[in-house]
């Protein structure tokens, strides 16, 4: 009876004992997930974009430099021990510099252009004070000041021939009436009155005498007769315009601008009558 029942003790004992030990192979058997379950399908794109950005870093060199050292991080920089892509970071610090530069000379040119643009009114107001007071050399000065301020300005370099004409500086004051004209060619169609240019009503007869002189004097200069034959047609005087730019258009015949005043002009002279025939 006693050595059955030890019998039955040592079989169920040997049974636990092999129960025990192939329990961690059946469990490990039985826990594995199955590649076909949803949680592996699921898992697939992320793995899939964690290759692919791996691959994409292995492109470019990495370093993994141990040293404390400054380097930028958001807005600021920071002490430490970073481990970056040296190419990436620093095409990005190239380009965040040139950003930054771009940006710093864009506002520096509004402020400069900002600051000409007032220092051009100003010169202008203070050069048609000027003319209105009959200081022509001061008014010359300031609008000469404004076209040096505003290149693209056709206004400054009209005001400034009239002030040189006034101060009998022809050569320059025809320079200056052709580069207006350039800038605005419609010039030759607007209707202008020097004479509203005046504050003195008195000087513009004495100016244009003047003028009218120096052409009669000189008379192979085709300046002279250019800027009589334009006081003549912006006031309103065709006829005079008319032969005064002929003139000029004889001696300057390679001049697009004469030319053009000068038919402009003896289209809108009155037509002379022509004299009876004799029976």
């Amino acid at each position: 009876m006693f050595v059955r029942r030890s019998f039955l003790v040592k079989r169920s004992l040997v049974g636990v004992l092999a129960f025990c030990f192939s329990a961690p192979a059946y469990a490990q058997s039985e826990s594995e997930p199955s590649p076909a379950t949803p949680d592996a399908k699921a898992e697939q794109p992320r793995r899939k974009a964690a290759r692919d950005a791996d691959r994409r870093r292995s492109r470019y060199p990495r370093r993994f430099d141990l040293r404390p050292q400054f380097y930028r991080q958001g807005e600021g920089y920071r002490f430490g021990v970073p481990a970056f892509d040296v190419v990436r970071d620093e095409e990005i610090e190239r380009a965040y510099r040139q950003g930054l530069a771009d940006g710093r000379d864009s506002e520096r040119f509004e402020i400069q252009a900002q600051r000409g643009l007032a220092a051009y009114r100003g010169a202008m107001l203070a050069g048609h004070a000027a003319f209105d007071a009959g200081k022509y050399g001061l008014a010359a000065r300031q609008f000469l000041l404004a076209a040096t301020l505003n290149q693209g300005d056709p206004a400054s370099r009209l005001c400034a021939a009239h002030a040189q004409i006034a101060l009998k500086d022809y050569a320059p004051a025809a320079r200056l009436l052709h580069r207006a004209f350039e800038l605005q060619p419609r010039l030759v169609f607007l209707p202008m009155d020097l004479r509203g240019a005046y504050g003195v009503d008195a000087d513009f007869p004495k100016h244009r005498n003047a003028l009218k002189k120096a052409a009669a004097r000189e008379k192979q200069n085709g300046d002279l007769w250019f800027l009589l034959g334009y006081v003549y047609y912006y006031t309103d005087n065709m006829t005079g315009a008319a032969r005064a730019l002929g003139k000029a258009a004889e001696l300057e015949p390679d001049d697009p601008l004469i030319a053009e005043l000068a038919s402009l002009a003896k289209m809108s002279a009155p037509a002379s009558k022509s004299p009876k025939r004799q029976e």
